[in-house]
């Protein structure tokens, strides 16, 4: 496990860390981030984002999809 201490070293130790680790989920990340120094911590919030979306926006009639239209 690499430990790194220093002010403004928190995403260089994270990333120090990640390269030397295998890494295969988001339970694994998060230990990877804990573990990478004192001062570093893992957060994330997971959203259900349709109900999250729906809470803000109204309802389009008629989209089912995204369409990406390219012109060159």
């Amino acid at each position: 496990m690499i430990i790194c201490e220093g002010y403004r070293m928190g995403f260089a130790c994270v990333k120090k860390a990640y390269r030397r680790s295998d890494v295969e989920t988001m339970d694994e990340l998060a230990n990877v981030v804990d573990g990478s120094s004192s001062t570093n911590a893992a957060a994330w919030c997971w959203r259900n984002w349709k109900s999250f979306i729906g809470e803000h926006f109204n309802a389009l009639p008629g989209i089912r999809y995204v369409a990406v239209i390219t012109l060159h």
